[in-house]
């Protein structure tokens, strides 16, 4: 996965100087037991939504969004979607130090603390994206539940702002990718992370 135009493809078509983004995928993956597209297309969003790359934030929600592709919408809750919130202490330090696992303690269970629904929306693409296969015949989306869409949406146009304040106050002169991976970053994510679910557990 590449977040850097410079290491990036050129393009075939289009313009000379023109650049994607690259998910590639190897041909060991078995997407019966392995869904992972829609977990590297996270990151892109992620990506273009941020400069923090702390590994609880990098790859929890693109976990959460693994999910979207297979069944019943979501992973295990070893948190309760109840809380309390914001998480006590002794939580962050554990949280904070996490990648993967992250899903299940914090990201999951925001997802069904703001939507009990989890209904995707029924819009023209998604349906379109609904009625494709992969090549052994399985469908790309197995249901049409995921938990959490809103919120997370709000959580990423939080963090954009976020960072901003986080380079301020630590004092970074650029965002290397040293700074955005520092573990000084975690507080404003996790704090960027409260804001908009507050507001819609509030609401």
């Amino acid at each position: 996965m590449y977040d850097e135009a410079e290491r990036a493809r050129k393009i075939p078509e289009g313009r000379p100087d023109g650049r994607a983004l690259i998910v590639a995928i190897g041909s060991h993956i078995d997407a019966k037991a392995n869904i992972p597209p829609s977990h590297e297309i996270y990151y892109l969003i992620q990506y273009a939504s941020t400069y923090f790359k702390n590994r609880w934030f990098l790859e929890g929600p693109a976990r959460w969004a693994e999910h979207a592709l297979g069944a019943d919408g979501f992973g295990e809750c070893k948190y309760s979607p109840r809380g309390p919130w914001t998480q006590a202490e002794q939580h962050f330090r554990v949280l904070f130090e996490q990648s993967y696992d992250a899903e299940h303690v914090l990201w999951n269970p925001i997802a069904v603390a703001t939507d009990s629904k989890r209904i995707l929306p029924r819009s023209k693409e998604l349906r379109e994206i609904a009625s494709m296969r992969y090549s052994h015949g399985q469908p790309i989306l197995r249901d049409m539940n995921l938990n959490g869409i809103k919120v997370m949406r709000d959580i990423l146009e939080e963090l954009g702002r976020m960072d901003d304040i986080a380079f301020e106050k630590l004092g970074y002169e650029s965002w290397s990718e040293d700074n955005q991976r520092s573990d000084s970053n975690s507080r404003f994510a996790y704090e960027a992370v409260m804001e908009p679910f507050a507001a819609t557990i509030d609401a």
